[in-house]
């Protein structure tokens, strides 16, 4: 098992939902209005620093890591400028 983490600042956070289940993820859990700073820049929902950013959680089986992470990559591959995601993959060691 692996969790996928993914961090994504953008409008339309039901693309990557909608890509997660199409390729088999059996679920997710989203953290709205997430504020952070990092590569992309800073991210805290002021008018200094606009806009927030939408965290993901799916932890999927082996099988179906890679898929989900090809779909992933070429969605942020074609993201307009200003919008991005990142995915991290975790191991994990116990689910129940």
């Amino acid at each position: 098992m692996k969790l996928l983490f993914l961090i994504h600042s953008g409008p339309s956070p039901a693309a990557v939902t909608a890509l997660l289940e199409a390729n088999g993820a059996p679920g997710y859990t989203i953290l709205d209005d997430v504020t952070g700073s990092g590569p992309s820049g800073k991210l805290a929902g002021t008018r200094a620093f606009p806009g927030t950013a939408t965290i993901l959680l799916s932890v999927l089986p082996e099988e179906r890591l890679e898929p989900v992470r090809a779909a992933l990559r070429a969605y942020r591959d074609q993201l307009p400028a200003g919008e991005h995601l990142h995915v991290a993959t975790v191991p994990i060691e116990d689910y129940f």
